[in-house]
C-alpha cells in the first residue's frame, strides 16, 4: 500500500515526464553528445527520483537532507539542459519546455523542503 502512495507523489509523475521528454530528445543527439550530455542528464533525473522516492520513506530527520541533494541536482540539471541548447542540442521550444517542468519540480522541492523546516 505505501508503494502506491509513494507512486502518487506529484512530483515523481512530473519527474517521470520529464524523463520522458529528455529521453526522446536525447536519443536524436549525435553519438557524442548522447553518451556525454544525454547520459549525464538522465542519470541526473534518476538520481533526483531515488532522492524523492527516498525522502518519502525517510525518518523526519533524513527527509531534509535528501530534499537538499534533490534540489542541488535539480539545479544541476538545469544548468545541463542550459548548455544543450546553447550547443544547438535542444531547440528553443524544447528547452522552454524542459525549464517550465524543472521550474514546478524546483518549486515543489522547496515547498517540501519547507514544509519539513517547519514541522
Amino acid at each position: 500500500m505505501n508503494q502506491i502512495k509513494t507512486l502518487d507523489v506529484p512530483i515523481i509523475t512530473k519527474l517521470t515526464e520529464l524523463f520522458k521528454v529528455n529521453y526522446n530528445l536525447i536519443i536524436k543527439f549525435p553519438k557524442f553528445s548522447k553518451n556525454i550530455m544525454g547520459e549525464r542528464i538522465l542519470n541526473e533525473i534518476n538520481n533526483i527520483l531515488e532522492l524523492i522516492f527516498e525522502t518519502t520513506i525517510a525518518t523526519k530527520y533524513e527527509k531534509q537532507k535528501f530534499l537538499l541533494k534533490a534540489q542541488a541536482k535539480n539545479e544541476m540539471l538545469k544548468i545541463l539542459i542550459r548548455i544543450c541548447h546553447q550547443n544547438n542540442l535542444i531547440e528553443q521550444k524544447q528547452y522552454l519546455e524542459i525549464e517550465d517542468i524543472l521550474q514546478e519540480t524546483g518549486k515543489m522541492i522547496s515547498g517540501w523542503l519547507k514544509y519539513e523546516r517547519n514541522k
